[in-house]
């Protein structure tokens, strides 16, 4: 769908531009990646595709669809081919390399205020990651005071997928300011009306359904360097689900003890240290696997149950309404000639069908299983 995006944007004449500060944590990110590969530990077949539907985007992601559309893709080829990203977006895109002044940006008095207000809405994201958005929040706003807007509103945006930045900019807005970020769906309804009408009744719903749909809570995304460190064989059982790996990772107590490994696996120099802290990891995660599995399987037993109740009280609302109609036409029948006792079968019938509407009314709804994990 990015692609998608990507490629109409360029077709309308809008300029894409990436920066060096981009290029950097791009390239920076593909590296760490590259370091938690090397170590982490292999993955069948059933595990890849679990670790794909897993993982909502990344390096990794992206290198285990390659590899399973060309099996004797290498990480090492994927890198080097990644590492030439600027000439694959210019081929591709337009995309044009900026180079700015870094300085001028960093100094800006506003930037500490950008800084802190990035990583509160974003408390997960690394330093790297959270000075790399609030720079390019000061930059967008620097630039569009060089040059007069048009169709699209200000001359510049901040194109991002990552709608935390959204809440980051609230307090700049509540100042009358314009934010510096767009996210990608609403990039596409900024250029919507600038389409052709092929393109916009035909392949902008499409991208636009792509895009909704890989949207991800920050609190429920899974991170890649987070899974290499814990991926293994049990990622193989049969019994765990997709939804239920998700839920293990992102647990607050799991995500919090793998985020303090990998913080002090990093600082010290970790390559030589992951398979050390990978059991450990693994070890600590087994009683939140068996929890999540074992409140899926009372969810589901619990599911079986109500609709097993339904079926129950739709065969008894069936049954009060044959009853029913047996008894309201006799009573009917009985006072017409002249019988008063026949007032009773007719109450009785018409009490019948109420009775039946009302079970066929009841809609039972599954319960919300909530458990704390306490860490030890």
């Amino acid at each position: 769908a990015m692609d998608d995006l990507l490629r109409i944007t360029a077709r309308l004449g809008v300029k894409i531009r990436i920066t060096e500060k981009t290029k950097e944590e791009f390239l920076m990110n593909l590296e760490e990646t590259s370091q938690y590969i090397s170590f982490a530990q292999p993955l069948s077949q059933q595990a890849t595709q679990k670790v794909i539907d897993v993982l909502a985007s990344g390096f990794y992601r992206d290198y285990l669809i390659a590899k399973r559309d060309n099996p004797s893709l290498t990480w090492q080829g994927y890198e080097e081919r990644m590492k030439n990203f600027i000439l694959i977006l210019k081929n591709r895109y337009s995309v044009e390399l900026e180079d700015v002044d870094k300085r001028e940006v960093m100094t800006d008095p506003l930037f500490k205020e950008v800084f802190e207000a990035v990583g509160d809405a974003a408390p997960s994201k690394s330093e790297q990651v959270v000075e790399h958005d609030a720079f390019h929040i000061i930059l967008v706003k620097h630039k569009r005071g060089t040059k007069r807007g048009g169709i699209l509103g200000p001359p510049y945006w901040f194109l991002t997928n990552d709608r935390s930045l959204n809440l980051a900019e609230i307090e700049l807005i509540h100042k009358g300011g314009i934010p510096s970020t767009v996210t990608t769906q609403n990039w596409l309804g900024m250029i919507w009306p600038l389409m052709s009408a092929e393109v916009a009744s035909k392949e902008a719903p499409e991208i636009f359904a792509s895009l909704f749909s890989s949207i991800t809570p920050a609190a429920l995304a899974v991170n890649s360097q987070d899974l290499l460190l814990v991926q293994g064989s049990w990622l193989d059982d049969r019994d765990l689900t997709t939804e239920d790996i998700k839920e293990v990772l992102g647990s607050a107590y799991v995500k919090s003890f793998i985020r303090s490994v990998r913080k002090e696996l990093e600082k010290t120099g970790f390559l030589f240290k992951i398979k050390e802290e990978q059991p450990k990891v693994v070890e600590v995660i087994q009683p939140e696997i068996k929890r999540v599995k074992e409140n899926r399987k009372l969810r589901e037993d619990i599911e079986r149950i109500n609709i097993k109740i339904a079926e129950d009280r739709r065969k008894m609302s069936i049954t009060l309404f044959i009853l029913g109609i047996l008894c309201v036409p006799a009573g009917l029948y009985q006072i017409l000639t002249n019988n008063v006792i026949g007032i009773i079968p007719l109450i009785t019938g018409l009490a019948l069908f109420s009775m039946a509407f009302q079970y066929r009314k009841v809609k039972l709804k599954s319960p919300v299983i909530e458990v704390e994990t306490e860490a030890s």
